[in-house]
């Protein structure tokens, strides 16, 4: 195997050369070539009781002690919406009420 061929086997076909060049310009689907979209990402990482599926095992560990089976834990302070992760109620709060005063409401 010569060494061109052994570090593209390694690392993939980072960069690539001309003839790749054309992947990267919009297709006639409307998307490019060489962009994978989220959905492209394999989850390795499957939750065993619901079947929910990560890419990092960390997210998993997170769902697992945080997320699976459990009530959701942080409220929205004006319309009450509901979530498991605080994060999520502050995009929320942040996206839906805009010029509140971003809090969040922890329930036991």
């Amino acid at each position: 195997m010569q060494m061109v061929e052994w570090i593209r086997h390694v690392y993939g076909n980072y960069g690539g050369g001309p003839h790749e060049q054309a992947n990267k310009f919009p297709t006639s689907e409307g998307g490019c070539g060489s962009h994978r979209g989220r959905a492209s990402k394999t989850r390795n990482y499957v939750c065993p009781k619901c079947g929910n599926g990560y890419t990092v095992v960390k997210s998993l560990k997170r769902h697992l002690r945080y997320e699976c089976g459990v009530a959701p834990k942080f409220k929205c302070p004006y319309c009450g919406t509901r979530s498991k992760q605080r994060a999520h109620v502050h995009e929320h709060i942040r996206r839906k009420h805009s010029g509140q005063r971003i809090y969040i409401i922890d329930s036991p």
